[in-house]
């Protein structure tokens, strides 16, 4: 048997795992010999190769150095399956983990659920949550796969903050195989409504209103640019038309809430929002010629970015949760 045909470590013969000697070999379909422990692979799966064949045993010794057979279980699964669930299996932390944690989960996954271990479906679920944030498309693609409904929905959002997800990167072919143009296509709709919700959340805050619905303008909150009292000539909140007359906030908060239109769009979620909102270097001067406004303005504008950020990610998270992804 030549070295790559050996169990990596610590697996191997030489190694085994822990102190107590293993008690069952799980040999690989490509013919690699696994030293394990039972107890483990029993708290993973109670029906975990239950199926698979036990022609031979082997010569070994126990905890105590006396001679003992050890059953050799063969599995129809390859070297680099196998070793990927003995190190899901064995809970403490084991040197040789691939460092792309997910290599092969696709796999690993459906491989792991059909042995019902469902221990470490879960730990695969959560390594593609712990990806996510760095490599949203990718998860994406893998819980498409996996026909993972949540996580697909959960990437998708995470997409939302790279506007260059869908046409850069290196992708594996194998992980992108099972995503079809009808999911690249609603996953690109998806974040175009994203957008528009948005969008249309921060054109309501700087856009006017009727003069029926002023008063409401006027309290809603005594904030400064809709009010228009106390402030220097030009400033403050005004009516324009003359039938159907409309109550707009004051000149600088129009143009304040107008500059960052774009990026929102851009980039849909509410905290491009909050953080566009309390960015007033462009701003400054312009509230400089109105005391009210540069006393009052920059707080209000941050009480401001934080309820633009709960109304633009509950309206995501509510076209998300309702979206045929």
């Amino acid at each position: 048997m030549s070295q790559s045909d050996l169990a990596p470590s610590p697996f191997s013969a030489a190694s085994s795992v822990g102190v107590v000697p293993a008690d069952l070999i799980l040999r690989s379909s490509d013919g690699v010999d696994f030293y394990v422990h039972k107890y483990v692979i029993v708290k993973a799966s109670t029906d975990a190769f239950k199926d698979a064949s036990c022609p031979v045993t082997h010569p070994s010794k126990d905890v105590n150095g006396f001679l003992q057979t050890v059953p050799i279980v063969c599995v129809k699964d390859p070297r680099d399956v196998v070793y990927r669930l003995l190190l899901l299996s064995y809970e403490a932390p084991i040197e040789g983990y691939p460092v792309d944690m997910l290599q092969g989960v696709h796999v690993i996954y459906r491989v792991a659920y059909g042995y019902n271990m469902f221990g470490i479906c879960a730990k695969l679920r959560a390594i593609m949550h712990a990806r996510m944030a760095a490599e949203p498309l990718r998860v994406f693609a893998i819980a498409c796969n996996l026909a993972l409904a949540q996580t697909v929905k959960f990437a998708s959002l995470e997409t939302l903050k790279d506007p260059d997800q869908l046409c850069s990167g290196e992708y594996d072919a194998e992980e992108y195989a099972w995503v079809t143009g009808s999911k690249v296509l609603s996953l690109i709709r998806f974040r175009v409504r994203c957008s528009e919700v948005a969008g249309t959340a921060v054109d309501k805050q700087r856009k006017g209103i009727t003069e029926l619905e002023s008063d409401e303008a006027l309290a809603a909150g005594g904030l400064c640019w809709w009010s228009a009292t106390g402030h220097a000539r030009g400033c403050g909140g005004w009516m324009e038309g003359s039938k159907t007359k409309v109550w707009n906030p004051a000149p600088w908060f129009q143009d304040h809430m107008a500059r960052f239109h774009k990026a929102v769009v851009d980039l849909p979620g509410g905290e491009t929002a909050a953080e566009a909102v309390t960015n007033i270097d462009k701003t400054l001067l312009h509230l400089a010629r109105c005391g009210r406004c540069a006393s009052e303005g920059p707080k209000q504008l941050r009480g401001l970015a934080a309820r633009l950020k709960n109304d633009i990610d509950s309206q995501i998270e509510v076209t998300a949760n309702g979206w045929p992804f």
